[in-house]
């Protein structure tokens, strides 16, 4: 059913553009000069439409208009050339542009102009002709273009509004000349368009559309009471329009008889065209809500949608940030709540302890049990009270217990010597509490990362309306169908929010232009696909510095994964985190958990927060949850604006900078991240150039050729590519070895301005 929709809308739009063909071939402002047809169809062209499907249409619209031999002359010269100057013009790969268009479509009247002159002797209306060939040509273009490619634009420029008017006029004109047993079609349409323009579209051009259909038909009557008396009809229709539209309609039907009538406006009135203008009202008034909501979302669409996408996405990017924000802490709780969990296995362990010892050989040990809840134990609120440093009582036992238990004193003593063999429970359960303690400490960090967010959120508020108006037409110059355009910000914080025709947003042309009118190099940072075969492109300030990478891993022989992992993302601010993580040992257990540190910093880097939150953050989250194993972490932070370049390491090995005149090495001697409660990391802050690389690599590769011996391989190795360059000192690694897990991880940096 889809397909044949498909098909039936493109017959129908065929035969809709062959009624059109036949009424601008119908259509002559002067007796004997050519017709207006073919500025539509060079401006078809232009736009790209199907040349074989307009061809055909074309010619039998044009026959059906004027069967003669000038017809068909005139029909085929025009079909002939602009195939040959398609073919010329994809043979050279040169756009075929408006000027180009209309020396074509005067060319092609050359012929029927020459035999006018040697038959008839008519020399003006032969230039005329040609003259009037070429300016319905150029008006046609910037209509078709703004129609069918721009499509649903409400921000005309005056040549396309004055192309749309005067194709309007030209129909009118075609309309006019055709009479069946004095009914006249001209009349249903004029009905229908002047209600139409009062209903669904804007005043001024409402009444540009309502006078040019007015107009083309007064130049057939070679009267221009009409003109007047449809203006009348429209105002008429106006003050209705705000009530109901049956209203509007009988208005018009009304003023409409008044002037046909009494004033004689229109020729040929009588009941046969009152009765099709009255069907063209009908048709109006009838139409469906959702048909007469897309009639006006086309007429008057809602011009600042690009603007409300930009400010949409502007609004979705706060809230991924701040729901990441959750995400992170979310998963902190849970990691806290597990290993809260196994503290109270240990306290059920000692309940279960107690009820062993002093319950044994006791008749009323089962009952006790099942009446207790599922999840909890007869002994538990006592061994909590002596665990946080209370002594023991009866109280802290059920009522049945105590009511029944005649060894309550035993109870309360064997409570108190087990709890104070579980100093290490009680050890662990403080150092968690630290733990949870210390990241309370870092609201201060979250409270600077929301103000940078709000700035975020205003830097976004200013438009500029020249600007945008300037990219539009310089895309139009281009070829690039762009609806609408919206600029946000200023200079460095600058935003630029376009609707283009699918396809457009890949032509080189789009960046190129935008960036010479934004006065700096642009780049596209986000594409959101449209369903009527546009995209909403957003396009901000491109850095000066972009990279590219290069990795390489190999685990340990004999292991099923690495304990290495590593991470290369964009950040906010045009920044990139290479981030390098080495869990301890090998195996699926460290893997685990270097990849639950990789992406805890990974994901705090990407919520804004800067290095000092992030390291003590997670450094603290790690050893509060009471775990042995801990990470070497080697981080760069890249900023793209200046080129400058953070190394922060927490256990991590040498790391190497390739510049043109040597290699400069990195190294530092913090702890890894995990040991202990406050981390000291250390931090190298390093200015890099275009065409340099930083190389990271595991402690395996170290290992295995030593720190000079690294450096001598990057020497040899290097070249330009840093992925060649990280498998060639993985490979050496290897052949020298390595024993443990490799990585090596190099970023190049190059300049984005070229």
């Amino acid at each position: 059913m889809r397909d044949f929709g498909v098909i039936f809308r493109r017959i129908a739009s065929t035969v809709l553009l062959g009624f059109a063909f036949y009424l601008l071939a119908r259509a002559r402002i002067i007796k004997y000069i050519i017709p207006l047809s073919a500025g539509l169809f060079s401006a078809l062209i232009y736009c790209r439409k199907n040349y074989y499907i307009i061809s055909l249409s074309y010619v039998i619209a044009y026959l059906l208009a004027n069967m003669n031999y000038l017809g068909l002359i005139s029909s085929l010269t025009l079909i002939a050339v602009f195939g040959i100057a398609k073919l010329v013009h994809h043979k050279l790969a040169v756009p075929m542009r408006i000027p180009f268009v209309t020396v074509y479509c005067a060319a092609a009247q050359l012929p029927e102009c020459i035999l006018q002159i040697v038959f008839n002797g008519r020399i003006v209306v032969a230039i005329a002709s040609v003259a009037q060939s070429a300016i319905f040509c150029v008006l046609c273009c910037y209509a078709c273009y703004a129609c069918t490619v721009r499509m649903r634009s409400g921000k005309f420029s005056y040549d396309e509004k004055a192309g749309i008017f005067a194709i309007i006029a030209a129909v009118s004109l075609g309309l006019s000349t055709i009479s069946l047993w004095q009914f006249m079609p001209y009349y249903i349409f004029l009905g229908a368009i002047v209600l139409i323009s009062a209903l669904y579209m804007r005043r001024l051009a409402g009444i540009g559309a309502s006078v040019a259909y007015a107009l083309g038909a007064a130049i057939q009557f070679r009267s221009l009471e009409s003109v007047g008396a449809v203006l009348l009809i429209w105002a008429a229709a106006v003050c209705f329009s705000s009530l109901n539209k049956w209203l509007s309609a009988l208005s018009e039907m009304g003023v409409f008889v008044l002037c046909g009538y009494i004033f004689k406006c229109f020729p040929s009135f009588g009941w046969r065209n009152m009765l099709l203008f009255a069907i063209g009202l009908t048709g109006v008034v009838l139409l469906t809500k959702s048909t007469a909501r897309r009639i006006k979302s086309t007429l008057s669409p809602d011009t600042d949608s690009a603007l409300k996408y930009a400010l949409t996405r502007e609004r979705d990017i706060i809230f991924n940030k701040i729901n990441g924000m959750s995400n992170i802490f979310l998963d902190m709780s849970r990691a806290f709540g597990k290993e809260i969990s196994a503290d109270t296995e240990y306290e059920k362990a000692i309940c279960e302890d107690l009820e062993r010892k002093v319950c044994k050989g006791c008749d009323k040990r089962e009952s006790c049990v099942n009446l207790c809840e599922r999840d909890n134990h007869i002994f538990l609120s006592m061994v909590r009270r002596a665990l946080s440093g209370c002594v023991p009582v009866q109280d802290d036992l059920p009522l049945f217990v105590v009511s029944k238990c005649d060894r309550l004193s035993d109870l309360t003593q064997c409570c108190a010597e087990e709890v104070g063999k579980a100093d290490g429970a009680a050890l662990r359960r403080a150092d968690m509490s630290r733990g949870s303690a210390a990241v309370a400490s870092q609201t201060e960090s979250v409270g600077k990362l929301l103000a940078d967010l709000a700035t975020d959120l205003g830097r976004g508020g200013a438009s500029d309306e020249v600007l945008a108006a300037a990219i539009g037409d310089e895309l139009g110059y281009n070829n690039i169908a762009c609806r609408n355009v919206a600029v946000l910000g200023r200079e460095d914080g600058r935003q630029i929010s376009l609707s283009l025709r699918r396809g457009d947003e890949d032509k080189k042309a789009l960046v190129r232009s935008v960036s010479r009118l934004a006065g700096s190099k642009m780049c596209i940072t986000d594409l959101s696909d449209e369903r009527d075969g546009y995209v909403n492109v957003l396009m901000g300030r491109a850095p000066d510095f972009d990279v590219i990478y290069g990795v390489a891993s190999a685990v340990k022989s004999g292991e099923e994964a690495a304990g290495d992992t590593v991470s290369l993302a964009r950040l906010m601010r045009d920044r990139v985190s290479c981030i390098l993580c080495d869990g301890m040992g090998s195996g699926r257990a460290a893997e685990k958990e270097s990849l639950l540190t990789l992406r805890s910093v990974e994901g705090f880097y990407k919520a804004g927060f800067d290095d000092n939150a992030v390291l003590a953050l997670i450094n603290r989250y790690l050893s509060a949850r009471g775990s042995e194993k801990f990470c070497a972490l080697d981080i760069c932070i890249i900023d793209l604006t200046d080129g400058s370049a953070q190394f922060v390491k927490l256990g991590g090995v040498e790391s190497y900078i390739i510049h043109s005149n040597g290699i400069e090495v990195v190294s530092g001697s913090a702890l890894p991240i995990g040991i202990l409660d406050e981390v000291k990391p250390y931090v190298k802050k390093v200015k890099l150039r275009d065409g340099d690389i930083v190389v990271m690599v595991s402690d395996g590769v170290i290992d295995a050729l030593t720190p000079q011996g690294a450096e001598y391989i990057i020497r040899s190795v290097a070249g330009g590519n840093p992925q060649r360059l990280s498998d060639g000192l993985l490979a050496s690694a290897i052949k020298n070895g390595a024993g443990d897990d490799t990585t090596v991880l190099a970023v190049k940096i190059f300049n984005n301005r070229d």
